[in-house]
């Protein structure tokens, strides 16, 4: 058993040191008497000498096992002593020590451990694919694919996307971790709740068209909702300018939208003046909440969980921000989902964006231990030591109910397998994918809502996704965060401002001058080459 100690949690570096040194693509000198080259390149020569077949296991069979030191992203629990630590011992036979990058700084303290090469065994980032290939191209990672076809499990648990995104003049340098997909669609997770009881109350069925839905908001505006205080017809937080379910009616389900075979950003497309013009006209009838330019997430759980707005665009992970409230204030509340709406050419759609990493693991070239952390990544993929580190034990942190789904029981799963992704170096994206349920099934309600929006009719019929999540980190990506605020701001003043519809087109030509441009042509690039 091996002596526990806390994470170090690292100190945010200097700015000087935002990019890699030279130092990153010279091959690390031997931490000991070791004769030169590198530790990973005397293992890869042994691993290509060895006899075929040849296996991983059997390449580290009668070797003493090192302890491993593996540099994770930040969590807010010590990740020696959380549970998950525990059983990946158990079940790999090796001791791991960890360390966690800060909450703030994380690029910034990476670059600086891997300029100065820091012996670590493996390094498990968020999802910034360009940062790791910057690693790559400086020659300071192990190459994997030597290794791969000596595995059991870790040659299998990589698709093609993760293999494409990580793979630098033919060599593997990353293991990434695809975020979930169902049916090659990443879920949808916001929509318009609205009170079912108060629909109810006055007779009427839930709307699936924008005129409707204006109709039903004009019609809460007078709702009696017992609270003392005037309905609030429609809440909406200031960060939600894209109304998913709403903005599929004028043609724009997703981010980036194929018009004549191209890529065209929402910030370009003139349809959005219709949209913005649909959301201005709500707003100036009252219908969409005064202080909507204001709002913050709390006040938008307030009014929807005291009862005073009738309808809140929401997120279905946020009823355990609202849930026990409305519970407590209103007992008989029942809540429903709008549907993505139809537009006037009687269409629908709703969107979401399929590909992106949450988690990348790699091998710095600088350790001693290539052999042992392959194989240590492979153990932890045998089918029942990745279900015992990402659900637990049945009886204990989960059930298996009479249609063979399984629910988590809590509190034991949330506390001792809530945090178990941050410890993967791999995972078999199918299997997963359904193990991650749990996390939604937390609580009862929200997984109502998450099933309901993913799997109900009037959603998986036009339920959209975006392909732009495959698409790798362009250099005009730099350009993005800067280019979303223009077009969020902009929507925002026009919707809820004194700005007039017409000035998209502006903020339009400012978008494209102001890296759009490049940004678009880099998208309609990888698209071309994509489809094909």
């Amino acid at each position: 058993m091996k002596t526990k100690r806390s994470s170090r949690l690292w100190a945010a570096p200097l700015a000087a040191l935002l990019l890699l040194t030279p130092a990153c693509s010279e091959e690390a000198p031997p931490a000991s008497s070791a004769p030169a080259p590198t530790p990973a390149s005397r293992a890869e020569s042994e691993a290509s000498s060895a006899a075929q077949p040849q296996t991983i296991a059997g390449l580290v069979e009668g070797k003493e096992k090192p302890v491993l030191r593996q540099l994770n992203i930040y969590l807010a629990k010590d990740y020696n002593t959380y549970p998950t630590a525990q059983v990946i011992e158990e079940g790999t036979g090796y001791q791991v020590e960890y360390d966690m990058l800060p909450s703030d700084g994380a690029a910034d303290k990476l670059n600086l451990i891997m300029a100065t090469q820091e012996p670590y065994d493996i390094v498990v980032y968020g999802g910034d694919s360009s940062l790791i290939m910057n690693y790559a191209k400086e020659g300071a990672l192990a190459d994997l694919n030597p290794w791969l076809p000596m595995t059991a499990y870790l040659k299998d648990a990589i698709n093609d996307y993760e293999r494409d995104t990580f793979t630098l003049d033919g060599g593997l340098y990353a293991i990434g971790m695809q975020t979930p997909t169902f049916d090659g669609k990443s879920p949808v997770t916001l929509t318009t709740f609205v009170r079912q009881d108060y629909l109810d109350a006055m007779g009427r069925k839930m709307p699936d068209t924008l005129e409707g839905f204006q109709e039903l908001l004009t019609q809460f505006k007078s709702f009696d909702n017992g609270t003392g205080s005037p309905t609030i017809p429609y809440t909406v937080s200031a960060s939600n300018v894209i109304l998913e379910g709403i903005i599929g009616a004028f043609g724009m389900p997703t981010e980036w939208n194929e018009a004549d075979g191209r890529l065209c950003h929402r910030a370009a497309d003139p349809r959005m003046k219709d949209y913005l013009a649909y959301m201005k006209n709500l707003y100036q009838q009252g219908l969409i909440d005064v202080d909507y330019p204001a709002n913050q997430s709390a006040n938008v759980f307030e009014k929807f969980s005291t009862g005073v707005a009738a309808s809140a665009f929401l997120s279905c992970y946020d009823y355990q921000n609202f849930a026990d409230t409305m519970a407590g204030v209103q007992p008989g509340a029942k809540i429903g989902y709008l549907p993505p709406l139809k537009g006037p050419d009687g269409t629908a759609a709703v969107g979401s964006v399929s590909g992106g990493m949450d988690r990348i693991a790699f091998i710095p070239k600088v350790t001693k231990n290539i052999e042992h952390v392959i194989h240590f990544m492979d153990l932890k993929l045998e089918p029942e030591l990745f279900e015992s580190i990402t659900i637990g034990e049945e009886g204990t942190h989960y059930t298996v109910n009479e249609s063979g789904e399984l629910w988590p029981i809590l509190p034991a799963f949330t506390d001792e397998r809530g945090s178990s992704v941050n410890y993967y170096t791999g995972r078999p994206a199918a299997q997963y994918a359904e193990y991650w349920k749990l996390r939604v099934k937390k609580r009862a309600d929200i997984w109502d809502c998450w099933n309901f929006i993913n799997n109900d009719p009037s959603y998986t019929g036009v339920h959209v996704s975006s392909a732009i999540g495959y698409a790798p980190v362009f250099a005009s990506s730099q350009n993005v965060s800067s280019l979303n605020a223009l077009f969020s701001d902009t929507c925002l003043k026009i919707i809820a401002g004194s700005s007039a519809v017409e000035e998209f087109d502006a903020m339009t030509a400012n978008w494209l001058e102001q890296g759009g441009r490049e940004l678009t042509a880099d998208y309609n690039e990888w698209w071309a080459g994509y489809q094909k």
